[in-house]
């Protein structure tokens, strides 16, 4: 919820602190939250959720000048007709996001091998007689009622405290490696940066909500929070957990994730460098709405099993498999949106990008606020409701562009 509220007062805040010093904020307040986070919970949240959003934009903002700079003295010549810094500016944000997946996947595969060796729960313990009201059919008030035993935590206090060590530990190196390396050479352009106000500020983040262009984008940007917080906690507890009751699987669950997003991610960007969002092919569609309109599709069908399948601990496989083919999705709609907001605003992006941040963050505390308020079934539903909401706005957009392109006429 602070990370929604706040996203709106981001470019300020990178403005006064400047792109370093809000990135190394970032890194502190990080690590102040993976080593308190067990005892105080609310307030740690609270902080890095106010950090969320300037920490994003200071990231964005620092690729977009190391691509500048370094524009200046690299040659690219295996893109010869784009210009350098376009060349170097994707590659650099393709490195970003393969970092941030491949970390997320080396997080879940310490925590696994952890878990795995120091498990001494059983998960008899939480899963016995409870198969028959997991997936679709789960209801966490009822199951609560139904079997006490789930109150018993899936992992052992020790473990969770090894764990939380080890992340303080990588947390802390972060913050030293972007201590040591952040060069504050690497400063955007001075010119309009000095005459930009907090009310110019407030203006363009005010005229962002107001383009039509991003309100077509805006249902989309709030189904990448639902689906995010649906797979993170919903999908977590009322198909693994209920099932299998063991830790160790959704430490997996998430490799899985992880890694096919990273993979999807990658693959999205090295398609995507051989065309401009305004390239129209012969059938008068982008490249863009035919990947929207996949990822709809499949992400369509990924709704649907988790309606009928019921899950059960013989097919742990499963499991994995939509986990991954969930990072898949997740994947294509953040890439289609950062593309979209960094395409049509590459110059004046700290307003647009602020505001999809926003429907972000929206979309997340909803999902996170209505867990176990819903069960399972009317939240799958919702979400495929929310879907079809969310892309036919997108994909009427992106044939807007496309006419755009080829016409040159106004949206």
């Amino acid at each position: 919820m602070m990370a929604a509220v706040t996203s709106c007062f981001a470019p300020i805040v990178v403005q006064r602190l400047g792109t370093n010093l809000a990135i190394t904020a970032s890194h502190v307040v990080t690590a102040i939250f993976v080593g308190v986070h067990l005892y105080i919970l609310a307030p740690s949240y609270a902080m890095l959720g106010c950090c969320a959003s300037s920490s994003f934009l200071a990231r964005t903002s620092h690729v977009n000048v190391s691509a500048t700079s370094l524009a200046m003295v690299c040659v690219d010549p295996e893109d010869p007709d784009e210009t350098r810094r376009e060349c170097l500016l994707r590659r650099l944000n393709r490195g970003i996001k393969l970092a941030e997946d491949i970390g997320l996947a080396i997080g879940c595969l310490i925590a696994a091998i952890l878990v795995r060796l120091t498990d001494l729960i059983p998960s008899s313990i939480i899963n016995s007689d409870i198969g028959d009201v997991c997936g679709a059919e789960y209801c966490s008030e009822e199951m609560y009622f139904y079997n006490e035993s789930l109150y018993v935590p899936t992992i052992a206090s020790g473990t969770s405290r090894v764990l939380v060590s080890i992340w303080l530990g990588l947390a802390v190196l972060g913050l030293g490696i972007s201590c040591a390396f952040l060069d504050s050479r690497l400063q955007e352009p001075q010119a309009n940066h000095d005459r930009t106000s907090v009310k110019d500020i407030l203006k363009s983040v005010k005229c962002a909500f107001q383009d039509p262009k991003l309100q077509l984008a805006a249902p989309l940007t709030l189904f990448i929070g639902l689906e995010q917080g649906f797979i993170y906690a919903d999908f977590m507890e009322a198909y693994v957990v209920c099932t299998s009751g063991d830790a160790g699987t959704i430490t997996l669950n998430f490799l899985s994730l992880a890694l096919l997003q990273a993979l999807a991610a990658v693959t999205l960007s090295m398609l995507l460098r051989q065309i401009k969002r305004y390239y129209v092919v012969e059938t008068g569609e982008t490249l863009f709405f035919m990947i929207s309109v996949v990822g709809f599709a499949f992400h369509a069908c990924l709704l649907l099993v988790l309606v009928t399948w019921r899950p059960t601990g013989d097919d742990p496989a499963l499991f994995h498999v939509i986990s991954a083919a969930w990072g898949v999705c997740n994947s294509i709609w953040e890439t289609l949106i950062y593309t979209l907001v960094m395409g049509l605003y590459p110059n004046a992006w700290q307003g647009p990008l602020s505001t999809s941040l926003f429907w972000r963050w929206l979309g997340l505390t909803l999902a996170l606020s209505l867990h176990g308020a819903v069960c399972t079934r009317y939240r799958v539903l919702g979400l495929a409701a929310t879907l079809v909401l969310a892309v036919v706005p997108y994909l009427w957009l992106e044939s807007r562009l496309a006419r755009r392109g080829k016409t040159l006429a106004p949206l």
